[in-house]
């Protein structure tokens, strides 16, 4: 491609000028000069379109594309579809990044010449209460060095936070696997591409800067849909097992349970009561089409990290047969409580920081 340039950043834009500037004012900032930001205006109804029009009239590196409504997903792709950087960033237009983001991640890029992925740590912003989440990945980076970045060795990146946003990505690399955004995943899209990505690529590397900042808890996100919205996540999981089957990487089925029992657990924490009981009839009937039983094999990362990451894991030990046998013996009321266990354990960072704060 005549026109390419070093990194292509995505931002998928839809009704977020509340936000936007402060999202675009970071991207500006940032130092490397060979990049772009395709900034994808999504059918929005609010002012979004006139601040992206703004900031692409004072920074060449911003291209705004404009397109009818077609959701994450679509809006995604047709990032990708405009995109001519030789690595693929995304940014989502609530959130915001360290100025040093990019420049680190390319000089990361320089010295692994051969990484098809190059990843940041993030912190989990909470501006309304004034906190702030530090989310580390030295547990994540221990791993790859010891399996000298090979995704065999360090499967248990499977089990991390599943975002897309705190990388790069080689863009041959996701040509090359076809890997894209499913329209038809309307929940959890983003949790596809990840996977598959991390499957398909040679090389992973992370640097320990927490360069990313997502912005939590923000109504109208998509996190916080309660309907039948949820219910793509079956698809989402189906759609893992195929690309996995189709890689004749079979292996990777024990990390896979894994996934399907937190994040279907997950969504059912998230839905509307009245809801409850079909998504719970839904993943009873998935487990079993899936081949899953009671004593399924399920894989577990070795104790990398600081106390608080290996209690996590461990917490998973006890808690997925659990999940596991509440579902497929359709016991709701047991599954109830095991939820109500993982969403205390969920909170208890943010629950903790609240008393720090208040008591200071």
């Amino acid at each position: 491609m005549e026109n390419a340039c070093k990194i292509s950043v995505i931002v998928p834009v839809y009704n977020t000028a509340k936000y936007l500037k402060q999202c675009l004012d970071s991207l500006h900032a940032q130092t490397p000069v060979d990049m772009e930001f395709v900034l994808v205006d999504d059918g929005s109804t609010d002012d979004s379109g006139r601040i992206l029009a703004e900031y692409a009239a004072v920074d060449s590196r911003f291209r705004v594309v404009t397109q009818e409504n077609r959701g994450f997903a679509g809006a995604r792709n047709r990032g990708l579809e405009e995109a001519s950087g030789e690595f693929i960033g995304f940014v989502d237009s609530d959130d915001w990044i360290d100025s040093r983001m990019y420049s680190a991640l390319w000089e990361e890029h320089l010295r692994e010449p051969d990484a098809d992925i190059i990843q940041c740590a993030c912190i989990h912003e909470y501006p309304d209460e004034n906190i702030s989440l530090p989310a580390g990945n030295d547990a994540v980076r221990r791993r790859l060095k010891r399996s000298g970045g090979r995704f065999a060795g360090a499967e248990s990146l499977l089990l991390d936070d599943g975002t897309i946003w705190n990388r790069i990505y080689r863009r041959s690399m996701l040509t090359a696997n076809h890997i894209a955004f499913d329209p038809a995943m309307t929940f959890g899209e983003d949790v596809f591409f990840y996977w598959t990505s991390l499957i398909s690529s040679r090389k992973i590397v992370a640097v320990p800067q927490m360069f990313y900042h997502y912005r939590r808890n923000r109504p109208g996100s998509q996190v916080f849909s309660r309907d039948r919205r949820i219910f793509a996540y079956f698809k989402t999981m189906e759609g893992i097992c195929e690309f996995i089957r189709s890689r004749e990487k079979t292996e990777l089925m024990p990390w896979i349970n894994h996934l399907k029992l937190s994040y279907l657990a997950w969504g059912f924490e998230r839905l509307e009561p009245t809801l409850q009981q079909e998504y719970f009839d839904e993943f009873r009937d998935f487990l079993n089409r899936s081949g899953m039983h009671r004593k399924s094999p399920i894989g577990y990362p070795p104790p990398d990290g600081g106390i608080m990451y290996n209690l996590r894991y461990l917490v998973l030990r006890i808690l997925h047969p659990l999940t596991l046998k509440a579902v497929l013996s359709g016991n709701i009321d047991a599954f109830r409580r095991i939820v109500a266990v993982r969403r205390f354990l969920a909170s208890m960072p943010l629950r903790l920081a609240r008393k720090r704060k208040k008591k200071g």
